[in-house]
């Protein structure tokens, strides 16, 4: 079997892509392992962008070793092999190429890989040196296959961990809804809580999905419904019974009319949901009102939602008010 024991690196999103970025720069292939919805796919996307690369991706179960190799054909009486156009073709631009669901392929793939990634050919089909290698794979679950071991020493591996401030930055960065940064800060277990044969599960990428269903405006009935059918009944009900306290919030116009005197929550979970709003709110117009209100709240849920705000706009940190506040508190 592929090795799924004693991982050499524990690493998170944030650092993956790092690691990706040096491992192509150095022509190293890497070997993304982790749970379901965690983000190696997208993180990988993230590491080609932020080199300049375009993104291909194979999904090994798909293939058969047969598609990698490709079409024969006869020329001066021989036996070519016409490569698939999915593979990266001789003169392609600098590419990350990412062989996806590696161990949920079957063996004879598999082995076929194994010469891709070892030899960085297949048959006469040879990889443009333009291109770097990123393998991914779920350690466990239902349609993994046994592996050629000698396929794992030909590999960086990389093991994926959850890391909550991590995925904060993403979601603030791509503007998910309030009450779900909200919910997963005050309720951190419930970022990531895969169970092998789970049909619907928390995951950075059900998270995302419970998102856009929070920003659709569905029937309550049919919210709960999809809410649940993204992260799971066990998840899915507490976090719908917290997004009614969220949306009995104090009203956050008061607050900016008047943030001296406006009521301050006294619970945690409202506090996080208020934090996580005001931070959505903040900008060079209401800084000011905002730091006066959260002035009044614990250090934590002001740190949480400055913090928060200077991840989706960074432009914050330059304004006057948010260098009194820095300066107010320290790191």
């Amino acid at each position: 079997m592929l090795s799924q024991q004693n991982p050499i690196v524990t690493t998170n999103i944030a650092e993956m892509i790092d690691e990706i970025v040096a491992d192509v720069a150095i022509g190293i292939p890497v070997c993304l392992r982790g749970e379901p919805g965690l983000g190696k796919t997208q993180g990988t996307y993230q590491a080609a962008a932020k080199m300049g690369r375009r993104m291909m991706t194979i999904r090994a179960p798909y293939w058969d070793a047969v598609d990698l190799r490709g079409m024969p054909d006869i020329k001066d009486g021989l036996t070519h092999w016409r490569p698939p156009a999915e593979l990266p073709q001789p003169g392609c631009p600098p590419t990350i190429l990412l062989i996806d669901e590696l161990n949920r392929a079957p063996v004879s793939v598999q082995n076929a890989l194994m010469q891709l990634v070892e030899e960085r050919r297949m048959g006469a089909y040879r990889l443009p040196d333009t291109v770097g290698l990123v393998l991914a794979l779920n350690p466990s679950g239902k349609g993994t296959s046994s592996s050629v071991e000698a396929l794992s020493n030909r590999m960086v591996h990389l093991t994926i961990v959850q890391h909550l401030p991590t995925f904060s930055d993403y979601a603030v960065k791509q503007k998910f809804h309030p009450a779900v940064i909200g919910y997963t800060r005050f309720n951190s277990a419930s970022l990531h809580a895969y169970k092998p044969g789970a049909v619907a599960f928390p995951s950075p990428r059900t998270w995302e999905f419970t998102s856009k269903i929070l920003y659709a405006g569905l029937p309550a009935d049919s919210e709960r419904r999809q809410v649940c059918g993204a992260i799971g009944e066990e998840h899915g009900l507490p976090f719908h019974g917290w997004l009614q306290i969220y949306r009995r919030l104090p009203n956050v116009d008061a607050i900016l009319n008047d943030p001296t005197n406006a009521p301050v929550p006294t619970e945690a979970a409202v506090l996080f949901a208020v934090s996580a709003e005001l931070s959505r709110r903040m900008d060079d117009r209401t800084i000011g009102r905002i730091l006066t209100y959260l002035d009044r709240v614990p250090d934590e849920f002001d740190r949480f939602a400055v913090t928060d705000a200077v991840r989706r706009d960074p432009a914050i940190q330059h304004l006057p008010e948010y260098t009194a506040w820095s300066i107010a508190h320290p790191a």
